[in-house]
């Protein structure tokens, strides 16, 4: 079990991932997901890391929070929840 000082870390770390991604996909049309990581100094793969995590987090929710982070892949209204 985690403790109240944990699960806050997680939160304050998934909510700056949720930035990161914002800020990724408002990148420049010409300049790829690579290009950008490169530029922030982070991995693809801990990017698209990242961006799942935020995306589960999201779900787990039980709603979709930023709609902005799912780019049309599932629909945005609040989701039943589990």
């Amino acid at each position: 079990m985690k403790s109240q000082t944990s699960l806050i870390a997680s939160q304050c770390r998934l909510q700056q991932w949720a930035k990161q991604i914002r800020d990724c996909q408002n990148r420049p049309a010409d300049m790829q997901v690579a290009e950008w990581c490169e530029m922030n100094g982070i991995t693809t793969a801990n990017y698209y890391y990242r961006l799942r995590r935020v995306r589960e987090s999201s779900v787990f929710a039980g709603y979709v929070s930023d709609s902005s982070l799912w780019k049309g892949n599932i629909k945005t209204e609040r989701l039943a929840k589990i």
